[in-house]
């Protein structure tokens, strides 16, 4: 689809040069020299200064000069010249000599792509193949030798004529041998022979005359000059050849009794294809043909023999389909002379016609297409195949090249192609000729009659019916420039960036010297173009964009951007309101100015793939782009097209080159895929794969975008319909404005109206947001949205959707209705069924119904399990409905008939009953046969007592019920069971079992519950002391002291026993109170016992934590020290976890083994393990053994441990130094305060050197090399950035990363102090 566009043209005339053939090019970097060989004058020309800068002359007769080929190598910087006489001259540094002699003339010479070898024909027809030195490589090789070759075709039987199906010829026809009749070479042929090389110097092709027929017949030879193949006969072969440099095909021209071809041969020498000339036989004579130096491009040159012209063709190949993409006709008087690829730069095209004028075209590839915005824009492509312009709709049909929707005629070969810049006219064209004449067909212009223009189908009409929009023609002008004298226009195809701006003027470019041009404006008037302004541009124009309002921006090769105002005629700087220094574009094969909001823009692309954004290279691998209505899209190198939004967000991310493709954004596509164009205003890309043909995809990011625009407008039904075909989470409807949504839901469904999307829709909502989650960064600033209290999303629309479905049509739009019922956070499937239920009544009614029960249940069978349902039918009691389901289901009659059968025969509550006891609603059957009667009461209470509903029952039967105290009692027994003692208790008060309460409140300890009991059970006096005693010891024994104090006080009347509790509760102070309020014998001395014994207890106690902390802190400062100093002398495994992590076979050292999948177990999933599991592994996992794995974790958990428990000390002391010191014993409470004072000053002092920072930095940084997207490189990176980050390993809970708090208590005794 892409078109051969000028980029640049350079030309340039001296008076001092005379006309000649024989030129070559050296631009190998410096200043390029234009070689041109005259008579026996070398001409020297500086191509920058255009000034003949040396001429050289050759040391031999004037008539014995005839040159058979010149060749300036870069390799070796000299210009080589043979001569017909056998001499082959040489120019280095300015001097002339002659490096080799060939005795019997020199027919041809070529050298090799390395420049290495250089292969002659001699005057014999012998080949001759030299060094770089002119050292003969070998023996001279005859071309007129026998046989094929090296590489003789071997027959091993496959196919052979012999076993083919001859019809009605017989078999005779096997026999039969085709013998090609070779005739000489017709007259047309220069008789000389020609040697071209393959790209890749491996071997070479000549083409000469057989000195036995005279036929032209093509050879393949090796580097060592051995005949490898030779081409099969073929009649009017001619002397034109050139090898493809890919080193697919050779080529070369035939010309047939009735057309002239392009032949394609093999290195094999089998035919390979072809395609025709548009010429009448024997109308040209085909001089040369070439490949440029990618092989894109064949370049044939064909001198017409009658007028004397000549014209050199430019064709490539599509598809498999060669489309000529440029003609360059030169006059009679002008006549071409030679022309040359360059063999430096691809596209590079040097020409030299009479005169001499030396012209360098430089071309690229450009897709011609409309550049609209609007829907009115029908993104139309134009391809140039001669005089014919393919014009394909891409808004309408996407028609694989080399077709294409319609074609534009013309009579003269087309140049280029403009598309209006004009909003409202963006699909017209212009077309410019080869003749400089304008064709302008447009889409609602006047009729234009001419013979020389048609609109037409594709090949004619045939198989193809009219269809979409189709241009018509509305002028052909004449380009006059007489009042505006150019001196170089009339050079083939000079005029080139042609920009329609406006209805009736164009603007364009014109060569104005070897490094300046001429921008142009012309005016359509009558039937001629006149050129009316001409503004020299400062230097090689390489390409202009227009800006609406404002003028042409022109980009100028070596400068910076300039802009033409178009009004005053003016050439001036460029520049936005961003003030940016636009430069770097002169290298850009692509352009335009793009408008984002208020700001302007500029975007190129290098023929390399560099991508400019306002001057800064933002991508190395662009491959190509494209602007639509909406975003930049851009394809890599790397297979991927990227979707950027035409916003200011966008071009910031572009400029500061940040991360680009996410959030959808960014698509694969096949390999060497490049952007052709995008339909404005909607989703579809077309691409073009490296064969030809077209894909249209429909990124993501652009059709979230249309969806967007068309949500924001109300347009819900184009929106659905986009996101149906895309598969677009249909959320999105609700999600991307709820508040909008929701005002217009009756406006939705009236858009929609079938049935069928509307359950897709319902179907696919889910609580989620879909704008926060998978479509997240299409919504940067997206607004919360607060739904109604104590309501879901999923209950709201479906609710606000049912409500607007009944209302727009409650019988036509059923099935939406029943999901809504279904798509609820609880699916009431009930209503669903009832909704049906009342569709079957209606019908048996006889009214019709848009849909029908069957099909409505068939409906809920698809989207709800058909034994659910029956369930849901049989929970309703409603028979019919039962059987309504049940015979549109699989289920089996036998099943469920005599089920049903029994239920109707039962009592209307004793059937509920047995329904919701079948369904396993245990807690509803229940609630039905409570009302079954008296007769039912055992049953009921063993079905309370089978499913455990005592619970369930209390709420159902009342306190006056009769069963409810039974219920009670059995309760309260399983509640004991369970030991759940105090509930237990409480049910037995229900239920009137005084004795089972008090014994079940005993157990639990819940003595004060007991008290209020004990009136009611009639006990005697002995009877309850006796049972105030047990429950005392019991108490004690519970070491609920100060309870078991209590009740030796106040109900037992022993203060002996309530001391005893209050000494082991360590309630010294209350301990005190009543031994001072009652006589108890030996009080003083139990006392003073315990308080003394409790100081010896808690001082050890004491002692003994300072001796862990100071031993734990010394080993974890040795364990840490140690592990450094492994890691120091290369022990990478030093901290690293042993976990699934690493394979038998990983080396972490080497840092080379990745992790294969499924490799970790940390990685692919969390391990789950019960409380008391975890436990034993941590126990296992950190040990205080010295020299295990995890000892340093293991000893900051134990100090975190043993800190915690210290800090519980301080109020136990306190109160304990309070009673020594009733005791009159200060010493032992100024020792114990001041030793539990010198250990919390100790610990605070430890805390640096136990909890260091590195701990809880390093643990987040742990956990992520063990996670998921953890791998066994990173942990050992991990490791070796910082030794300790590994300690923090996950198996340490957070809060032990971090140094305990000591709460704040004024514990200490200022008098102890």
């Amino acid at each position: 689809m892409k078109n051969l566009r000028l980029r640049l043209v350079r030309a340039f005339e001296s008076p001092e040069l005379p006309s000649s053939p024989w030129f070559c090019v050296k631009s190998d970097g410096g200043a390029p020299v234009l070689f041109l060989l005259h008579g026996k004058t070398i001409f020297k020309v500086d191509l920058n200064s255009d000034k003949v800068i040396g001429k050289y002359e050759l040391d031999v007769p004037e008539d014995s000069v005839q040159v058979v080929g010149i060749r300036y190598t870069s390799v070796w910087e000299k210009l080589f010249v043979a001569l017909a006489v056998g001499e082959v001259a040489a120019l280095e540094n300015d001097e002339i000599s002659f490096v080799g002699s060939v005795e019997s003339g020199i027919k041809a010479m070529e050298w090799s792509p390395d420049e290495s070898l250089v292969v002659l024909v001699t005057g014999v027809d012998k080949l001759m193949i030299l060094s770089a030195d002119f050292d003969q490589v070998g023996e001279e090789v005859e071309l007129n030798q026998d046989g094929f070759g090296e590489k003789q075709f071997v027959n091993v039987g496959w196919g052979k004529k012999e076993t083919q199906f001859h019809g009605s010829e017989g078999k005779a026809a096997a026999q039969t041998k085709v013998v090609v009749e070779e005739k000489a070479a017709s007259d047309m042929d220069d008789r000389a022979p020609r040697i071209k090389w393959r790209g890749d110097g491996a071997l070479f092709a000549v083409s000469y005359l057989k000195n036995t027929t005279g036929a032209r017949q093509i050879r393949m030879f090796n580097r060592e000059g051995i005949l490898q193949f030779t081409s099969e006969p073929t009649v009017g072969l001619e002397q034109s050849l050139d090898w493809k440099l890919s080193g697919g095909v050779i080529a070369s021209t035939i010309t047939l009794p009735n057309k002239q071809v392009v032949a394609f041969f093999e290195k094999n020498g089998l035919r390979h294809g072809d395609f025709t000339l548009p010429f009448q036989p024997n109308q040209v004579i085909i001089k040369e043909l070439s490949w440029n130096l990618d092989s894109t491009i064949l370049a044939i040159w064909c001198f017409f023999r009658d007028s004397g012209k000549s014209c050199l063709q430019l064709w490539a190949s599509s598809n498999y389909n060669w489309q000529l993409k440029q003609n360059l006709n030169f006059p009679a008087e002008k006549r071409l002379l030679n022309f040359s690829w360059d063999k430096e730069l691809i596209y590079n095209l040097h020409v030299v016609q009479e005169g001499p004028v030396y012209v360098e075209y430089v071309w690229k590839w450009e897709v011609d297409h409309s550049c609209g915005f609007e829907p009115s824009d029908l993104a139309s492509v134009a391809v140039i195949d001669g005089g014919n312009v393919k014009m394909t709709n891409l808004r309408e049909a996407v028609v694989p090249p080399p077709m294409c929707s319609y074609s534009l005629k013309l009579q003269n070969s087309v140049s280029c192609v403009a598309f209006s810049q004009l909003t409202d006219s963006s699909n017209d064209i212009c077309i410019v000729t080869c003749e400089n004449k304008l064709a302008v067909f447009t889409l609602n212009g006047p009729d234009f009659k001419s013979e020389s223009l048609s609109v037409a189908l594709t090949d004619d009409g045939l198989g193809f019916s009219e269809s979409g929009s189709k241009l018509r023609v509305s002028g052909y002008y004449q380009l006059d420039w007489n009042e505006n004298p150019l001196k170089f226009g009339n050079i083939p195809c000079s005029f080139h960036h042609w920009l329609w701006i406006s209805s009736s003027e164009l603007v364009c470019v014109a060569p104005a010297g070897k490094s300046s041009s001429v921008l142009l404006k012309a005016q359509l008037q009558n039937d001629l173009a006149k050129i009316i302004s001409a503004v020299n541009a400062p230097g090689l124009v390489k390409g202009v964009s227009f800006l609406p309002g404002i003028g042409v921006v022109v980009n100028v090769e070596s400068e910076s951007l300039k802009l033409w105002n178009l009004e005053s005629n003016t050439l001036d700087e460029f520049s936005t309101n961003t003030q940016i220094q636009f430069k770097n574009f002169y290298s850009c094969v692509q352009f335009n100015i793009v408008q984002v909001e208020s700001e302007t823009h500029v975007i190129g692309r290098s023929l390399l793939g560099q991508l400019y954004v306002d001057s800064v290279d933002v991508m190395k691998n662009c491959s190509s782009y494209f602007i639509h209505s909406d975003f930049i899209l851009i394809t890599t190198s790397e297979n991927k097209l990227l979707c950027i939004p035409r916003t200011k967000n966008g071009i910031e991310s572009l400029l500061k080159r940040s991360k680009l493709g996410i959030d959808g954004t960014e698509r694969q596509i096949e390999h060497g895929a490049v952007l052709v164009a995008a339909v404005a205003n909607d989703t579809r890309v077309v691409l073009q794969m490296p064969r030809g043909n077209l894909e249209a995809v429909q990124p993501r990011a652009l059709a979230i975008f249309i969806v967007k625009k068309l949500l924001d407008n109300k347009k819900y039904f184009e929106a659905f319909d986009i996101m149906r075909k895309q598969r677009i989470n249909l959320n999105l409807i609700y999600d991307h404005n709820p508040a909008l949504f929701l005002g217009n839901i009756k406006e939705f469904v009236q858009q929609i109206k079938n049935q069928n999307w509307l359950c897709l829709f319902l179907a696919d909502l889910m609580e989620m947001d879909v704008t926060e989650s998978m479509y997240a960064g299409h919504y940067p600033n997206k607004r919360e949205f607060a739904l109604p209290a104590n309501s879901t999303k999923l209950d709201f629309i479906c609710t606000k959707m049912r409500e607007n479905l009944v209302e727009v049509d409650k019988d036509g739009l059923v099935l939406p209705v029943i999901t809504t019922f279904i798509k609820e956070t609880s699916s009431n499937i009930g209503a669903a069924l009832q909704c049906i239920n009342k569709i079957k009544m209606e019908e048996q009614s006889g009214k019709k119904l848009p849909v029908s029960s069957d099909e409505a249940l068939n409906y809920l069978f698809y989207i709800v399990d058909v034994y659910e349902l029956f369930d849901v039918a049989l929970g309703l009691y409603d028979f019919e409905l039962v059987m309504l389901v049940a015979q549109k289901s699989q289920k089996d009659p036998k099943e469920y008939i005599p089920f049903l059968n029994e239920l109707r025969k039962l009592e209307p509550a004793y059937r509920k009953f047995t329904i919701d006891k079948h369904l396993k609603k245990y807690e509803a059957a229940l609630t039905h046969l409570k009302d079954c009667g008296p007769e039912h009461d055992d049953e009921c209470r063993k079905f309370i007592l089978d499913h455990k509903l005592h619970s369930a029952a209390l709420k159902t039967f009342n306190t006056s019920h009769r069963l409810y105290q039974g219920i009670c009692q059995e309760y309260g027994s399983q509640l004991v069971s369970e030991q759940l003692y105090e509930e237990a208790g409480i049910i037995f008060q229900r239920a009137l079992s005084l004795t089972e309460a008090v014994d079940a409140f005993k157990k639990a300890g819940c003595w004060r519950r007991i008290m209020p009991i004990l009136p009611n059970l009639g006990w005697s006096e002995s009877k309850l002391a006796l049972f105030y005693e047990e429950l005392a010891h019991d108490l004690r024994e519970r070491k609920q002291y100060l309870d078991s104090a209590l009740v030796f006080g106040d109900y037992v009347k022993k203060p002996e026993e309530r001391l005893i509790s209050l000494c082991k509760a360590k309630a010294w102070d209350e301990a005190c109170r009543i031994k001072s309020s009652a006589d108890i014998q030996g009080a003083d001395e139990l006392l003073r016992f315990e308080i003394m014994n409790h100081h010896s207890c808690m001082l050890s106690d004491v002692e003994t934590a300072q001796e862990q902390v100071t031993q734990y802190t010394n080993r974890l400062v040795v364990v840490r020290s140690e592990k450094a100093k492994k890691i120091e002398e290369g022990d990478d495994f030093a901290n690293l976890p042993e976990c699934d992590m690493f394979s038998d076979t990983s080396s972490i050292r080497g840092s080379t083994q990745s992790r294969s999948s499924g490799m970790s177990s940390r990685g692919t999933g969390r391990t789950y393990r019960s409380s008391k599991n975890k436990r034993k592994h941590e126990r296992k996992l950190l040990s205080l053994k010295e020299g295990s794995p995890y000892e340093d974790l293991a000893l900051v958990r134990a100090l975190h441990e043993l800190f915690t428990k210290i800090y519980t000390y301080r109020e136990e002391v306190k109160c304990l130094c309070v009673a020594l010191l009733q005791l009159n014993v200060d010493s032992l409470a100024v020792q114990l305060q001041s030793k539990l004072s010198a250990l919390l000053k100790d610990m605070e002092s430890k805390k640096n050197v136990i909890w260091i920072p590195e701990l809880a930095q390093n643990r987040a940084a742990a956990l992520a090399a063990l996670g998921p997207e953890g791998t066994s490189n990173s942990l050992s990176a991990l490791s070796q950035i910082n030794p300790l980050a590994l300690t923090a390993a996950a198996e340490l809970d957070p809060h032990l990363c971090l140094p305990p708090l000591m709460p704040h208590s004024s514990w200490n005794l200022k008098i102890l102090l």
